[in-house]
C-alpha cells in the first residue's frame, strides 16, 4: 500500500496552534489499531524521519517536531510559523507501507476500508483510491461513507447508526492511471501520483483511480470507502 497525503497552502490563524499530519495505520473489525508495519518514505531524500514528497512541497521546506500520539506511535507536528499568507505552505507526504492487511477476507479484515479523519478547516477535500485492476473482479466501485466523531469516533471507535450522515458527493471513477488525476486543486498531481508509483515499481496504468471531491468538508468527522475483500481462491 503506498499513501500521498498533502496540505495545499495551508495558513495558520494562529501562531502557536499545534498541528500535526496523519500516518497511516490498520484498524480491523474488533476495532484494534495497528500501526507495526514495515514503512519506508517513498522519496528516499526525507530527512529525520518526515517522509515529505520534497519536490512537491514549499521551500523552504516545511520544518517538523517529532511527538509522541495518543496511541504511543511517533508522530510529526508543524513547528511555530506566521499566521496568514506570511506563513503559508504545502505539504507533501508519501509513504510505502508492507504487509499492512490481507489481500483475501479474512475475520479481521472482511472489506477494503480506506478512511480520512477530517480534521483541518478546508475550502476542498480530495480523497483519491488507485486500486490495481487485480484487486476485484466485479467491476463495482467502492461505498462512500460519512462519519460522524462529535461524540467521539475516530479510529478504534464503534460507530451507531444514528453516527452515520448524508453524503451527497458522489464517489466518481475517472479512468486508469495517475494522467486522469489531474485536478486545479492540486498542482502537479499527476506528476506526483507518477512519482509515487515509480517508486514501488508498479505501473500505473493498471490501476482504476475513484475520487470524492467535497468542499468545505464537515469536521470533526470521517469519510470511508468502503468494499467487500473477494475470498481466497480455493
Amino acid at each position: 500500500l503506498a499513501t500521498v497525503r498533502g496540505a495545499i497552502d495551508f495558513r495558520r490563524m494562529r501562531p502557536k496552534v499545534a498541528w500535526r499530519i496523519p500516518r497511516p495505520t490498520s484498524i480491523d473489525s474488533r476495532h484494534s489499531i495497528h500501526s507495526n508495519m514495515p514503512r519506508a518514505a517513498l522519496d528516499r531524500r526525507a530527512a529525520d524521519g518526515v517522509p515529505l514528497l520534497i519536490d512537491f512541497c514549499s521551500q523552504p521546506v516545511p520544518q517538523f517536531r517529532t511527538v509522541i500520539g495518543l496511541g504511543g506511535d511517533v508522530e510529526f507536528e508543524f513547528v511555530e510559523s506566521p499566521v496568514g499568507n506570511m506563513g503559508r505552505m504545502t505539504c507533501v507526504t508519501g509513504e510505502l507501507l508492507r504487509r499492512i492487511e490481507p489481500r483475501y477476507r479474512t475475520e479481521l479484515y472482511p472489506d477494503l476500508c480506506v478512511i480520512y479523519p477530517v480534521r483541518t478547516p478546508a475550502e476542498v477535500l480530495i480523497f483519491d483510491l488507485l486500486i490495481h485492476e487485480s484487486l476485484f473482479g466485479d467491476g463495482e466501485p467502492p461505498t462512500p461513507e460519512l462519519y460522524s466523531d462529535l461524540f467521539g469516533g475516530g479510529p478504534g471507535v464503534r460507530y451507531q447508526p444514528a453516527d452515520r450522515l448524508p453524503l451527497h458527493d458522489p464517489l466518481v471513477y475517472l479512468g486508469n492511471g495517475p494522467d486522469v488525476a489531474r485536478t486545479p486543486d492540486i498542482p502537479r498531481y499527476p506528476e506526483m501520483l507518477r512519482y509515487a508509483l515509480e517508486q514501488t515499481g508498479w505501473n500505473g496504468r493498471e490501476f482504476k483511480l475513484y475520487r470524492l471531491r467535497m468542499q468545505y468538508p464537515t469536521m470533526p468527522t470521517t469519510l470511508m470507502l468502503r468494499k467487500p475483500l473477494p475470498q481466497r481462491p480455493a
